[in-house]
């Protein structure tokens, strides 16, 4: 077997495996957080649902955008949604693979979506997965052995680049890493000319989306780092090192040995400036991660931050020794890992089960109410299986949408005495942050049948 085919063959895998979990559990996938409140946002507002200018978020959107032009029924549309991040990484790996022919960056694209993925296989709407997927792609046009019009190629780096470095604040972090690893291990692998000119975009990116570009959100993020200042000098000491550590154990431990096996190559290679280069990101990072969320946060938010780790890990994997390795033992190691992590990720989706559990025994326990539409206490749910009630609104009224004949309308909130001055009004839908008329909801998905007020409701008496 050819290393081409080999790599093809591990990916059909590997993406094959993803996509068929999306479909089995995309309830679980969907009606989550970001995912359905971006999606009802969707259907509501006929756009995008672009969060703080994070655009690269477009291309997976484009499958339930077009499922609802196209007046689909909410469980396809749903289904779709939860399908096309499997689709979007794999096109972007056959892109690599088959087109550019650039086989490292093709099974670097791989390695990231399985290596370091469990949780957030279930959180699927984050951002800086798909612009890490995008940054890979943008990678792989650098190799000089590509054969494309150098014109139309730089037309392309110009949308291309600024839509990664706007994807997600850190994505600048692994940028400046494999930019800096090819830079000063790995010359003559890339066309040094269209490396400079990415990198100048790139960096004048950043800046115009830092000073014309800055949300709150972001904002709000940036204010962390001041735990820098105020946990000094007692780093070491935090809750955050102990659940990361936690987490290497139980979840990443394919991580460790592989970065182990990083280690002991250089050692053996006497390559200490790549081994340092190499374990200062990592150790930078965990830290950067952990000082800045030191009360830890729940795995799934934890994961979407740590996944970055297996990019420092992978770099020197595809480029220093898997080619200094036969690749017939390569491929069976690549299928090895790719067996443990998909099993791992299936079994990890208990958490997310249990969850939508817990909102149907909501909707089942309130079913025969005479008032249904019920704001209910955050502090009587169980947070280990909730995790975050901020998207609940649109979780209940998905799941009801799914699995009942009634649409309801149910939100859970950490303070449900803010919403008093609401409950004399009818026609109208909850949410966290606002209030919609149902005249302004499309009735094709949003069918609320009840026009009773709101009713402020303890599950626990």
């Amino acid at each position: 077997m050819n290393r081409n085919k080999g790599i093809i063959i591990s990916g059909l895998l590997a993406f094959g495996s993803l996509f068929i979990l999306s479909i089995i559990y995309y309830k679980e996938r969907i009606i989550f957080l970001d995912p359905v409140f971006q999606l009802a946002y969707m259907i509501r507002d006929g756009g995008f649902a672009i969060q703080v200018n994070r655009f690269a978020a477009v291309i997976t959107k484009i499958f339930p955008y077009l499922a609802i032009k196209l007046s689909l029924p909410l469980n396809i549309i749903t289904l779709i949604y939860s399908m096309s991040f499997a689709i979007y990484n794999f096109i972007i790996f056959i892109v690599i693979a088959k087109f550019i022919k650039n086989l490292k960056w093709a099974l670097f694209l791989l390695l990231f979506n399985i290596l370091m993925i469990s949780h957030t296989f279930y959180w699927p709407a984050i951002e800086l997965n798909q612009g890490i997927a995008l940054m890979i792609l943008y990678f792989s046009l650098l190799s000089t052995e590509l054969k494309i019009n150098k014109n139309a190629l730089l037309i392309f780096m110009i949308i291309l680049v600024p839509t990664v470095i706007f994807s997600h604040p850190l994505i600048i972090i692994p940028f400046v890493f494999l930019s800096f690893y090819l830079y000063f291990f790995e010359k003559g692998q890339y066309d040094l000319l269209l490396f400079r000119i990415g990198s100048a975009i790139a960096l004048i990116s950043f800046i115009i989306n830092k000073i014309f570009f800055r949300n709150w959100y972001d904002d709000m993020n940036m204010t962390r780092l001041d735990n820098f200042i105020k946990l000094f000098p007692d780093y070491f000491y935090i809750k955050s090192n102990g659940e990361f550590f936690s987490y290497v154990i139980h979840d990443y431990y394919i991580s460790l040995i592989l970065l182990m096996v990083v280690v002991i190559w250089f050692i053996l290679k006497k390559k200490y400036l790549q081994l340092s280069y190499v374990l200062v990101f990592v150790l930078s990072y965990v830290l950067l991660v952990n000082i800045s969320f030191p009360e830890g946060v729940p795995h799934f938010f934890a994961e979407s931050k740590y996944i970055l780790l297996s990019i420092f890990i992978i770099m020197p994997l595809v480029y220093d020794i898997f080619p200094k390795v036969s690749f017939k033992t390569t491929f069976w190691i690549l299928i090895f890992v790719i067996i443990v992590r998909v099993i791992h990720i299936n079994n990890s989706h208990s958490l997310y089960t249990a969850r939508l559990d817990l909102l149907r025994n909501v909707i089942d326990e309130t079913e025969n109410f005479e008032n249904k539409k019920l704001i209910l206490y955050q502090d009587e749910f169980p947070m280990d299986t909730l995790l975050m009630s901020w998207a609940s609104a649109y979780e209940f009224w998905m799941l009801s949408a799914l699995e009942n004949k009634e649409q309801r309308c149910i939100l859970i909130d950490e303070n449900p005495g803010r919403f008093d001055s609401l409950l004399n009004k009818k026609h109208i839908f909850l949410e966290e942050w606002r209030v919609y008329h149902y005249k302004d909801m499309p009735e094709k998905y949003f069918r609320f049948d009840t026009i009773t007020t709101y009713m402020k409701y303890h599950l626990i008496k």
